[in-house]
């Protein structure tokens, strides 16, 4: 979701200080948020190697993150892990067989994500300023958050922040504060 000089900046800023010797390396295995096709794995897997300057004796494996949750509770044939952050997916596995749902971007949706909180926040507090819903404390802070006023700022508001999933899921803390 990142572009390629982002993420090898990323990795390389990660990586600065980390004492190592690349010969003595057999196997690097990464895991990244935003990998979904072969390609996004193959083109991390470049990265990775030019990052750690590794030669190609070296196994280098990128995956998306969803499978390092799951590896990580050392579960490998069967198991079921849940990502829930900005985007939000679920990733299963039974022996040889594997199914996610979720994880396809915050347009789709990814309820109970982060992105999809402050984004139904927003709707509710703008509802709650025209009138559709009662104004509640919840809808006023984040009003306030977002510095909208009066009902008619969520236009500038929206066209400044409506692809930014980050800045819109850092109001989801707003919902679980006021939830029932």
């Amino acid at each position: 979701t990142v572009k390629e000089e982002t993420t090898y900046d990323n990795l390389k800023a990660a990586f600065k200080g980390f004492n190592y010797k690349s010969n003595t390396l057999k196997a690097v295995f990464a895991g990244l948020g935003g990998i979904v096709f072969d390609k996004d794995e193959k083109k991390v897997e470049n990265i990775v190697s030019k990052v750690l300057n590794l030669d190609s004796s070296v196994f280098v494996e990128a995956k998306n993150d969803m499978v390092t949750a799951l590896f990580s509770g050392l579960s490998y044939e069967k198991g079921m892990s849940m990502i829930c952050g900005t985007g939000m997916v679920v990733y299963g596995i039974n022996n040889n067989e594997s199914h996610k749902a979720g994880g396809w971007g915050h347009r789709e949706g990814e309820l109970g994500s982060g992105y999809n909180l402050g984004k139904e926040l927003i709707r509710h507090t703008v509802r709650a300023f025209d009138g559709r819903k009662d104004l509640d404390d919840m809808a006023i802070e984040c009003a306030k958050s977002i510095g909208m006023k009066e009902t008619a700022d969520i236009i500038t508001i929206m066209n400044e922040i409506f692809d930014s999933r980050t800045i819109i899921a850092s109001l989801a803390p707003i919902v679980t504060k006021h939830a029932d």
